[in-house]
């Protein structure tokens, strides 16, 4: 079994594997070719040793790929159809590429006399009095800690922020850091593009570069709520959760001392109750799919609403809905299933945007049910999943609704964000797939190194002829696992 560590290099060099995309190939071609790109030792600000270094303000001496560079940020403005009414390029790195920009947008420049990273521009940035709306430029970010503090001067001087832009993102938590402070951060291309594009042409190997990117992906102080492993303490997570069905299932898992979630996949009841009432100790979920219940009745629901009261575990209801808001309000709350009378969590897809999570809010307001989990990733062989830029949406609209989005299914935890709960399948610890498509792997592989909270178990229990044994087996599996990850005995 391999470590964290090699789990994440692995990934790595999965992405960096990924064709580039040609205009982002040459774009990163022609800065590579006019010194912007580094290698050697560097510090950056975050304090961070870096292989490679990237220096966009040498295109001072060079007028024309300096306007390729602004010319590409305005076309990334543009394709956000963001409001604001002035730009503001933070010192000193970003201050030609804005003045550039704001002469194509037709847009007003806000000036700072003195260096912002040094925090000493209070009362130093020049702009008419009032309240505008700014969008900050910055050439490279690291940590995010530069606009940070350039927003906070702008803000406390009576101005809004909301967005900022980048040329390149080194990925080092800029985007979480930056959401906290409640702006969405854009770039025009990332690390992971810059690595592919030294693989391409041999200046690094694959494993180089991937144990590269695993150096500049080491959180940096600047981050305590990502590294400080108090703040994924269910304790503390308990406290900062919204999710009034997250407390509920926290409660549930310290109390019972499991986080498994039983997936059963018969069709007749009678199996289904009869199992329910084996496994009731042992789980904190069902996962259920009522579409493939032959003979499911009002007495069922009864039968399920009652055991899982008495047995404190919740019901998920696995349909995985992905449809027009309106849809989403039916399908919930009519036909023969009326899922939301009995279900207290769905699950949903979340391409079709913000309508499907509003749907459902409005869906709680007058049912049972209590929140969602969105699907991020399968986990099937060869699975699609979402772009970096897509995933930044569905956490940032879970984020803004975190009330009701309880957490995400995924095959490794996808968001460093502590107030959601990661939900993971195919877990197995004979790691057979029963002939399905699947990618099985261990318990501890599951919850340690992928750091997932909830184990999703149904092939390893189904299939064995004591069902009892097994339960025990994956409940005290989860409960060490989630014990050794935090590296103390959870209390709640």
């Amino acid at each position: 079994m391999c470590d964290a560590k090699e789990w994440k290099e692995r990934r790595l060099s999965d992405s960096i594997r990924i064709p580039m995309d040609e205009e982002l190939f040459k774009f990163i071609y022609d800065l590579s070719s006019h010194g912007v790109l580094k290698f050697g030792e560097n510090e950056l600000p975050s304090g961070v040793i870096s292989p490679i270094y990237l220096n966009i303000r040498v295109l001072s001496s060079f007028p024309e790929q300096l306007n390729s560079v602004a010319n590409r940020l305005y076309h990334e403005i543009t394709k956000s159809q963001i409001s604001f009414d002035y730009i503001f390029g933070v010192s000193y790195g970003a201050t030609m590429i804005s003045t550039l920009v704001s002469l194509m947008l037709k847009k007003p420049l806000f000036f700072c006399n003195k260096k912002i990273k040094n925090r000493n521009c209070k009362e130093e940035i020049e702009a008419p009095e009032g309240c505008h709306k700014i969008l900050i430029v910055e050439d490279v970010v690291a940590t995010g800690q530069t606009i940070i503090e350039a927003a906070h001067e702008l803000i406390s001087s009576g101005n809004i922020v909301e967005d900022a832009f980048c040329i390149v993102d080194r990925e080092q938590g800029a985007f979480e850091s930056l959401r906290l402070e409640k702006i969405t951060l854009h770039c025009v291309t990332t690390m992971i593009d810059f690595a592919r594009f030294v693989v391409s042409f041999n200046l690094f190997t694959l494993e180089q570069s991937a144990k590269m990117l695993l150096e500049v992906h080491e959180l940096p102080k600047t981050l305590p709520y990502l590294i400080d492993p108090e703040i994924w303490s269910f304790g503390k997570r308990y406290d900062s959760t919204r999710s009034e069905l997250n407390k509920k299932l926290i409660k549930t898992i310290c109390r019972k001392k499991t986080s498994v979630c039983l997936a059963v996949d018969y069709t007749n009841v009678k199996d289904i109750v009869k199992l329910l009432d084996i496994a009731a100790p042992y789980i904190c979920a069902v996962k259920l799919h009522a579409d493939i219940i032959e003979d499911f009745d009002e007495l069922f629901v009864l039968q399920i609403i009652s055991r899982a009261l008495a047995d404190d575990y919740i019901i998920l209801e696995d349909s995985k809905f992905a449809d027009i808001g309106k849809i989403i309000e039916m399908k919930l709350l009519k036909g023969s299933r009326r899922i939301s009378s009995w279900a207290n969590l769905v699950t949903l897809n979340p391409l079709p945007g913000i309508s499907i999570i509003e749907a459902l809010q409005r869906v709680i307001r007058v049912s049972k049910l209590e929140g969602c989990l969105l699907i991020i990733d399968s986990d099937t062989e060869n699975a699609l999943s979402f772009s970096r830029k897509s995933l930044k949406v569905v956490h940032q609209i879970s984020h803004e609704n975190n009330a009701s989005v309880s957490g995400f299914i995924c095959q490794e935890r996808v968001f460093d964000d502590p107030s959601f709960l990661y939900w993971t399948s195919c877990v197995s610890e004979d790691k057979a797939n029963g002939g399905t498509d699947q990618q099985f792997r261990s318990v501890e592989e599951a919850i340690i190194r992928d750091m997932n909270d909830v184990i999703i178990i149904d092939r390893p229990v189904m299939q064995t002829g004591d069902v009892l044994s097994q339960l025990q087996r994956y409940s005290k599996l989860s409960w060490a696992a989630l014990n050794s990850r935090l590296g103390q005995e959870i209390i709640l």
